[in-house]
């Protein structure tokens, strides 16, 4: 058989496996913020595919961020930090920056789940200012709620509203964005806002807010 002939066929065999892992990293995304029990299951099983195609370096980081961002859901904490700072350097290693940033969000909500601020917003600064260098409307938000998050539990609501509502302004900027690594949905963002509301005591708009999450 013709070489080229066999490149095209490989590609048209490897091609549809491939959208499919995508498609697959991108369901598990949005589930585990609803069903953190059966995104740890589907992340289980892509963990050990070996067909038809291996999964890449930047598929397999993916797929620890979405167990990290997993774990946190599950309230389990430590062991989100402990991924995050070993794929944060593996990130490093593999030249990935533009991992980095979530692998710092991951770890700023691990310790924002502690109540550990002091270690959380370093982490979250760092975060902010790398996703905006690389251009990552996903790590952006990400990093803004959750900073947005702890300014509001230490009654900072002046930077809390602006952080929540850049946050909420940024999403149209996801669809720019060429890989998908980890965002949270729109309606969570929204809902740290009208808590942020309701802690000012301004109940009407919190509401509205609820309403449109």
């Amino acid at each position: 058989m013709d070489f080229r002939l066999i490149v095209v066929c490989l590609l048209f065999w490897f091609a549809p496996a491939w959208a499919d892992t995508m498609d697959r990293l991108d369901n598990i995304n949005t589930l585990l913020y609803e069903y953190p029990s059966r995104a740890l299951e589907e992340i289980n099983k892509l963990d050990n595919i070996s067909s038809p195609i291996k999964l890449s370096e930047t598929e397999k980081l993916r797929l620890s961020l979405l167990r990290c961002e997993t774990y946190l859901q599950l309230g389990e904490n430590q062991a989100a930090i402990n991924i995050a700072r070993m794929s944060e350097a593996k990130a490093k290693v593999l030249q990935l920056e533009s991992a980095r940033p979530y692998f710092l969000n991951c770890m700023a909500g691990a310790f924002t789940n502690f109540g550990d601020y002091r270690q959380a917003l370093p982490l979250l600064d760092n975060s902010i200012e790398l996703s905006r260098e690389l251009k990552q409307a996903q790590s952006l938000i990400n990093g803004l709620r959750i900073r947005g998050i702890i300014d509001t539990q230490i009654d900072s609501y002046g930077n809390a509203s602006e952080d929540l509502r850049l946050a909420i302004d940024i999403f149209p900027e996801l669809a720019n964005q060429a890989l998908n690594w980890s965002w949270p949905p729109l309606a969570h963002v929204r809902l740290s806002l009208s808590q942020l509301l309701a802690k000012k005591g301004e109940l009407k708009q919190a509401y509205t807010v609820i309403e449109n999450a």
